[in-house]
């Protein structure tokens, strides 16, 4: 009969750095693994927003450039280099906002391995079954005894 091995704090940290919130699951947190998992693709949402953002801005930066480029007109080539300037302004900010977000995708990713390895499940840990309340009575003084105990490993 094969036994299973046992959980540890690194196989969470691991399952976590593959995917955000699975080292949450393996360590039986689900709610926690949603809720990374649910970051993670937002902040994704954002990457793609912003790289779509980005697209857009270059195909009009290239279009207004070939009509500034092409046009004769005074008053035609004035509007097409400001709005080229202008999608110009809007790449480096699509770019900027994108960068950013990495930035935050990664510094979330990590956070998830550690907050992963730090609820993961502990060698030797015993789960806390009752209450750590205990009303007895002692034969020997004839009183009856109140005992709170709390473990502090």
């Amino acid at each position: 009969e094969a036994k299973q091995a046992p959980k540890t704090q690194v196989g969470a940290m691991m399952r976590s750095l593959f995917i955000p919130g699975l080292g949450q699951f393996y360590s039986e947190k689900k709610l926690w693994g949603y809720g990374w998992l649910a970051a993670e693709a937002v902040i994704g949402g954002l990457i793609y927003l912003s790289y779509s953002n980005y697209n857009t801005a270059f195909s009009d930066y290239n279009s207004y450039q070939n009509q500034y480029v092409n046009e004769t007109d005074p008053v035609l080539i004035a509007k097409f280099r400001d709005n080229s300037e202008s999608s110009h302004i809007d790449m480096e900010n699509a770019n900027s906002s994108m960068e950013i977000m990495v930035a935050v995708f990664g510094t979330v990713w990590i956070a998830n391995a550690v907050h992963a390895y730090m609820v993961g499940p502990k060698q030797n840990e015993t789960a806390f079954k009752d209450v750590p309340v205990r009303l007895a009575y002692d034969q020997h003084t004839n009183q009856v005894q109140f005992a709170l105990s709390i473990p502090l490993d």
